[in-house]
């Protein structure tokens, strides 16, 4: 996942499917509610106000949602 308004890149290996559900909150991800932290590049994601270009590498179809004690 990277925040290209921020150039932060927040990695993790693995392969997944559409079924899992991967949780990222800080730099601790989980996924199916296991933490994955080992598989990670210990990065973490900031936003900047406005708006943020997101994007994402190496997925296809896929959800993604974003909760955050900022109202922007």
């Amino acid at each position: 996942i990277t925040n290209n308004t921020t150039n932060q890149v927040f990695k993790l290996t693995g392969s997944y499917s559409k079924q899992d559900t991967i949780v990222i909150d800080g730099i601790v991800p989980t996924v199916n509610g296991t933490e994955q932290y080992s598989k990670t590049n210990h990065a973490y994601l900031d936003f900047a106000k406005g708006w943020n270009e997101i994007s994402i590498d190496g997925a296809i179809d896929y959800k993604v949602k974003f909760n955050t004690r900022f109202y922007y």
